[in-house]
């Protein structure tokens, strides 16, 4: 199962990832920590989450409705 959580995030799983969440790149970007230049990086492909941001995202796609909850506190 370990394997399966943790595969390669790739540009269209950023993008569902994002779009499942409803939010604005802005707010998604702002939501995780990070500069919208490195959100759209990742959607486009161009570079890939690492560490934390990756786990957090992981996160997001299993249970949306909770890590969201939680991170608007």
């Amino acid at each position: 199962m370990r394997k399966r959580l943790f595969k390669r995030l790739d540009a269209i799983s950023v993008s569902e990832i994002r779009a499942i969440t409803h939010l604005s790149l802005p707010k998604f970007a702002r939501l995780l920590g990070v500069d919208i230049g490195t959100l759209r990086s990742w959607e486009h492909g161009r570079k890939e989450p690492m560490g934390p941001a990756r786990v957090l995202l992981l996160a997001i796609r299993i249970d949306p409705a909770t890590m969201l909850k939680a991170l608007s506190v």
